[in-house]
């Protein structure tokens, strides 16, 4: 769950489940909620954890599940970008055109959004 900068948004992101949904925090209501598919890799046992995070301007959300890393746009509500890679950490960076990936070994990637 990422909560907006205005803190009125809750966003509440499932890859397992394909759904993103907003929530408004001041009635605790799902103001939108849209389908998503999240092309998980095959060969997973057990439950999965993810990690996600909110970019700057409120637009994207980037999402790690299963080894896949996914950001979706919530204004057009497409994934704008799919990549298998391993994510323990994610992070925006100020001018939201790039993302901060910890991965193995805590290793820091850049992954170029725009």
């Amino acid at each position: 769950m990422l909560l907006s900068r205005d803190q009125r948004t809750l966003w509440a992101v499932s890859p397992g489940y394909g759904r993103v949904v907003a929530i408004d925090v001041a009635s605790a209501s799902v103001r939108s909620s849209f389908a998503q598919t999240f092309p998980v890799r095959a060969g997973t046992d057990g439950p999965l954890s993810s990690v996600s995070v909110l970019s700057p301007d409120g637009r994207l959300i980037a999402a790690a599940l299963g080894g896949d890393l996914y950001v979706v746009d919530l204004q057009t509500h497409k994934l704008v970008l799919r990549t298998a890679r391993i994510a323990i950490a994610l992070g925006f960076s100020p001018d939201g055109t790039r993302l901060w990936r910890v991965g193995q070994r805590s290793r820091v990637y850049v992954v170029r959004i725009r």
